[in-house]
C-alpha cells in the first residue's frame, strides 16, 4: 500500500484536508508521504513511546497494522491512542491476522480478532467486521473496529 493511502482516503472526505494529520515511525515512509499528500500532515512519532502526547485531540484516530510488530510495547499502545481521541470521538482499528489454525508469531498474545477486541476495554464497541484477508483463502481475517471513548 502506498504511504498516507489511508490519511489521504479520510482527507478526501473532507473539504479541509488540512486537517487530517497522520503519524508513523518511519521517517523514510513519512516523507513519501508528505511528497504524495502534501495538504495532510504527515509527523514521525512512535507509539510505544511511554512519554507519547499527541499533538491534538481528533475526533477520529486510525491505528493500522501495528499489533505484530509492538509485543513489548503492547500496554503502552493500547494506552496511547486515548490521549488523542477527543471526548466523544472514535478509534478505529483495523489488523490483518494470518490463517489463525496455524501457528504464527503473536499467536500467544493476539490469536484471534476477539482476542483484538477485548484488549480495548476503555472504549465502547461501535462496529466490528471480520472480513477475509485480500479476499485469498491462504490469509486469515482482517479485524475492523470503530470504538467510542467511554
Amino acid at each position: 500500500m502506498r504511504s498516507g493511502y489511508i490519511a489521504a482516503r479520510l482527507a478526501s472526505l473532507t473539504a479541509h484536508p488540512s486537517i487530517v494529520d497522520a503519524f508513523g515511525g518511519s521517517a523514510t515512509a513519512v516523507e513519501k508521504a508528505r511528497a504524495l499528500h502534501p495538504k495532510i500532515g504527515f509527523c514521525v512519532d512512535d507509539i510505544c513511546r511511554e512519554d507519547f502526547r499527541s499533538r491534538d485531540a481528533y475526533d477520529l484516530v486510525v491505528i493500522r497494522e501495528v499489533f505484530w510488530y509492538v509485543f513489548p510495547h503492547l500496554a503502552t499502545v493500547l494506552r496511547n491512542p486515548r490521549a488523542g481521541v477527543r471526548p466523544g470521538g472514535y478509534l478505529y482499528v483495523g489488523q490483518s491476522f494470518p490463517v489463525l489454525d496455524r501457528e504464527f508469531v503473536g499467536k500467544s498474545v493476539i490469536p484471534n480478532p476477539d482476542a483484538l477486541v477485548s484488549l480495548f476495554t476503555e472504549y465502547r464497541p461501535v462496529y466490528s467486521a471480520m472480513l477475509r484477508n485480500h479476499g485469498l483463502e491462504t490469509d486469515g481475517p482482517i479485524a475492523h473496529l470503530l470504538l467510542s471513548c467511554r
